[in-house]
């Protein structure tokens, strides 16, 4: 600082020597250093004007996100001055533009609706301003937990949408695992513990089905135990109050089945609520070598436990229509060298076959025809 400014007052100096009238010789010789400090001084000036000015202009801030610049759009150091269309390549300019937050951008591109430029994993993406508001309401109302306090597994159920809706998510970073959630809760190890069964709940616990009854709070469980082999039924509703209310021992395997294999297991697979009095409840029993298929009646309202399950038949029991009836696979060798055949019945509520099913159909279960 101090060379500065003795250098400016060197250069005072001389200039003012230098303008005097006498023609000596200390005049030229002020003249001559006037010019050098004076040029010197010029050239930093410029120098430090194009730094700032100048190269400001190219977006190579370090400023991170999207930011503005002399009038520019930048992103980090590029700067967005059209959007180029995915399809037809056709470049437009950018008119003006409005910077929401470092990651988001509007932008107003002629004779085009208006677009959003965001970023997601680290890529900039481009969609239109209504689209992108859509977007983040079914963000808002279907993935947002409304509670801080949500249990991993229940967090897709704890959003607005199904924040007072019981449900039983599967997540596949989980192993597929389900859960029974409410409010952003998982009950799974409660339910299991309500059913009084020694050996359900704690480790080895899993949901091997469910099935909520249409239009309303009610959802039946089937659970499994990998370490003890025990397995159950369970009822979950919402009562009154709206607070979880569960059955105890609706099905138990030892109790009820006492005849399956130790490794035997539940799946749930439909509900016929053709009739207004009760609801027929279908699942599978499944062992290592054989699947059959029981039912059992659930009256709308009450909960007098136990049920009293019954054998419908055979087979591996797919789907139940409206109507009550329901199809079935049977797993057959007819001939060895052909190996293991699968087929498919549809079958009354009273057990009666109604025709067989074009197994071989790419079409889901409940589209599936009869042979003709």
């Amino acid at each position: 600082m101090t060379e500065i400014w003795v250098g400016l007052i060197v250069f005072i100096v001389s200039l003012v020597i230098a303008r005097s009238s006498k023609p000596t010789w200390y005049r030229a010789i002020a003249t001559v250093i006037a010019s050098l400090i004076g040029g010197v001084g010029v050239l930093a000036l410029a120098v430090f004007g194009y730094l700032f000015f100048g190269s400001s202009s190219d977006c190579n801030s370090n400023v991170g996100g999207f930011y503005e610049n002399n009038s520019a759009l930048c992103y980090n150091k590029e700067k967005i001055s059209t959007l180029t269309g995915k399809s037809d390549g056709k470049i437009t300019p950018i008119t003006k533009f409005a910077i929401l937050d470092k990651d988001k951008a509007l932008v107003y591109p002629k004779d085009m609706e208006t677009q959003i430029i965001f970023t997601e994993g680290g890529e900039l993406k481009v969609v239109t301003y209504e689209d992108y508001k859509f977007w983040e309401r079914l963000h808002e109302e279907y993935e947002v937990p409304v509670t801080p306090n949500v249990d991993y597994k229940c967090r897709g159920g704890s959003s607005k949408r199904y924040f007072n809706v019981l449900t039983a998510p599967q997540k596949s970073n989980n192993d597929g695992a389900k859960a029974i959630c409410y409010r952003g809760e998982d009950y799974t190890q409660t339910l299991a513990k309500q059913s009084g069964q020694k050996g359900l709940a704690g480790d080895g616990l899993r949901i091997t089905s469910t099935w909520k009854v249409k239009d309303l709070e009610v959802m039946y469980v089937a659970l499994y135990n990998d370490n003890t082999g025990k397995a159950a039924i369970e009822r979950v509703f919402l009562n009154n109050a709206g607070k979880l209310a569960f059955s105890r021992g609706l099905i138990v395997k030892s109790r009820d089945i006492p005849d399956a294999s130790p490794d035997a297991s539940f799946a749930l697979f439909g509900i016929d609520g053709s009739d207004v009095n009760f609801n027929m409840v279908y699942f599978n029993v499944n062992e290592s070598t054989s699947t059959s298929i029981y039912r059992f009646k659930e009256i709308p309202g009450r909960i007098d436990l136990p049920v009293k399950i019954s054998f419908f038949s055979g087979g591996s029991g797919l789907w139940v229509g409206d109507n009550g009836n329901i199809s079935v696979g049977f797993s057959y060798i007819e001939n060895p060298q052909d190996g293991r055949q699968w087929s498919e019945e549809l079958i009354d509520k009273k057990g009666k076959k109604v025709c067989d099913l074009v197994s071989e159909d790419i079409a889901p279960t409940f589209l599936q025809q009869c042979k003709k």
